[in-house]
Order: C-alpha cells, then sequence, then structure tokens
C-alpha cells in the first residue's frame, strides 16, 4: 500500500516537472518563431501543390511570398511619387513615419478634404493595389525601352 502511494507521488512528480531545455534551443525558438494560421481547403491544396512543383518549404514559398508584396508596395510607392511629385511625395512620407506610414494622396470628390492613406491598414494596401492593378503601370525604365 505504502509502495502504491510512493508510485502515485513519484509519476505526478515526473509529470509536473518542466522539461529542462538548452540555451541553444531557447536562442534558436526565440530567432526562429512559429507561424500557424488557418485557411480555405483550396487555399491549402493550391499551396501544397506548389510545394510539389517546386521543391521548396512553407518557408521559402513564404519568404518569396513576401518579397513579391514588398516589390508590388514598392511599385505603389514609385507610381504615387511620380504623380504628385518628388518632393510632395517626401512631405507625405516624412508625415507618414511620424504617423506610421500614413501619406496624404488625392482628395475626396464630396467635401474636397485630402485623403490619408493608412499603409498599416490591410484594406487600404489591398484598394490601393486593385486600383493600380486595374490601370496600365509601366516602370519608368520600361517606358524607354
Amino acid at each position: 500500500m505504502v509502495n502504491q502511494m510512493v508510485n502515485g507521488r513519484v509519476r505526478q512528480m515526473v509529470k509536473d516537472r518542466v522539461k529542462h531545455k538548452p540555451p541553444s534551443r531557447i536562442r534558436y525558438e526565440q530567432n526562429h518563431p512559429v507561424i500557424s494560421c488557418r485557411v480555405p481547403k483550396e487555399v491549402y491544396d493550391r499551396f501544397q501543390d506548389m510545394r510539389e512543383m517546386t521543391g521548396k518549404s512553407f518557408a521559402d514559398i513564404l519568404t518569396e511570398g513576401i518579397g513579391i508584396f514588398e516589390m508590388k508596395v514598392e511599385e505603389i510607392i514609385d507610381k504615387v511619387s511620380k504623380d504628385i511629385g518628388e518632393d510632395q511625395f517626401k512631405l507625405g512620407k516624412e508625415e507618414g513615419r511620424k504617423e506610421g506610414r500614413k501619406i496624404e494622396l488625392g482628395a475626396c470628390e464630396k467635401c474636397g478634404k485630402a485623403l490619408l492613406w493608412d499603409f498599416n491598414n490591410k484594406e487600404t494596401r489591398t484598394f490601393l493595389a486593385d486600383v493600380i492593378n486595374k490601370t496600365r503601370v509601366i516602370h519608368s525604365a520600361c517606358k524607354s525601352q
């Protein structure tokens, strides 16, 4: 009977014990955080097809996708800066840094006040990307070719 009680306590102590992580593992986990998300089945299937076609890992595909998105944002910024002029763009860019990636661009058709675009907002970025994709945008370097 005493033996059973001791065994029960020992088992509980083993369960409760926190597993020791070596410092190298702790550093690795700090420098390589986990990303987890849920997506619709069709997006998952497209992702799996991409992995099979390219032989790349999830991390590689994600990294390349971020790079493509950043290039599109740079194209938008180039277009905006050309349309409103470099000085106005720099002024708006400085204001944006103060306010967190916001710039004034265009005016409201109804009241005439300046429109403030918040690039931290996903809906804003998506809207602007759609508008630019619907127009014929060409790099300034490509125009001369």
